[in-house]
């Protein structure tokens, strides 16, 4: 993933750390369950799962790129398995600054 501010590439990990400076961590869940009781997303958050797999937050739900789950689509994440390990917890929810 490159990261659309300045081009430099961007794994999840970079994401989870906060994309150089350029977005906040603005909150941190035990796990994906924890998603919809949250009140702190926002259209375009970014959930970052352990640092190795990210969906989006659009508003009305979350997209995902996975050939697991089909490629780029919407996603229902409290649906996806427990044993799914692109979403286990630890999860960040990053915003763009």
């Amino acid at each position: 993933m490159r990261n659309a501010l300045n081009e430099k590439p961007l794994q999840c990990k970079g994401m989870w750390n906060g994309c150089y400076g350029q977005a906040k961590v603005v909150a941190e869940l035990a796990n994906k369950n924890e998603i919809v009781n949250s009140d702190v997303l926002c259209a375009d958050d970014v959930l970052d799962f352990h640092g190795i797999h990210v969906a989006v937050f659009i508003g009305n739900g979350f997209m995902d790129s996975d050939s697991v789950h089909n490629g780029v689509g919407w996603i229902d994440i409290i649906k996806v398995s427990p044993y799914d390990r692109w979403f286990s917890d630890p999860v960040r929810v990053v915003r763009w600054n």
